[in-house]
């Protein structure tokens, strides 16, 4: 897929699956109603917004949520979803990305091809939105595993994902911490690399969260 400055100058917001996506709904959709913003969604997000461009890179997610895609988002599916895995869900047309997720390697872009360290889907989107030619990004439901405390968590107060109990609910409170530290060196690195981007929603990230919607 030739992303190229194929949204260049737009405001885009890429959208994440955490659980303050649900909190902040009214106020997440007006921002992007006010800005006229390109949306990129990842994973399940379809019961707050259908985003303009739909993102799914892990296969086990796919399998299980690839059903809520709307035909109004245009889909991208990374290289571990097949032909195949497609079709299970998913009978239009799809665009592909092709990107190297690796630790170490330093992100550039060239011949349609990504190169990073993002780790997540939702780091991977802010260099999409970059790539893009996006005048400014933002984020949404970028909440972070660790975010709430580890007893709200088993009391079932909140949870890590917009849509309810999710893949990582299992993972354990150390697993949680330092996947928190993997992904803020990530969205660090693509900073360091000279692209802006904010935080619209309560994160665990708080560096690159200034409470631009002043939420309480």
């Amino acid at each position: 897929m030739n992303l190229n400055n194929i949204e260049k100058d737009k405001t885009i917001v890429v959208i994440g699956a955490g659980s303050t996506l649900l909190e902040y709904k009214d106020e997440i959709l007006s921002f992007i109603d006010t800005n006229s913003a390109v949306t990129i969604g990842i994973n399940k997000v379809t019961g707050v917004i259908i985003p303009s461009y739909h993102l799914w890179t892990n296969r086990k997610r796919w399998g299980e949520y690839g059903g809520c895609v709307s035909r109004d988002s245009k889909l991208i599916l990374g290289p571990s979803i097949t032909c195949k895995h497609a079709k299970k869900h998913y009978g239009g047309k799809y665009d592909r990305i092709d990107y190297v997720d690796k630790k170490g390697t330093q992100f550039e872009f060239g011949k349609e091809q990504i190169r990073g360290y993002f780790r997540t889907a939702g780091v991977l989107s802010i260099a999409i939105a970059h790539i893009m030619g996006a005048k400014e990004i933002f984020i949404v439901g970028m909440d972070g595993y660790t975010l709430h405390n580890k007893k709200s968590l088993k009391k079932g107060e909140f949870n890590h994902h917009c849509y309810g109990a999710g893949h990582t609910d299992d993972s354990s409170w150390k697993e949680c911490v330092e996947k928190d530290h993997i992904v803020y060196g990530c969205l660090s690195e693509l900073q360091n690399n000279g692209i802006d981007f904010n935080i619209l929603t309560p994160t665990v990230f708080e560096r690159f969260y200034q409470n631009m919607l002043n939420l309480k």
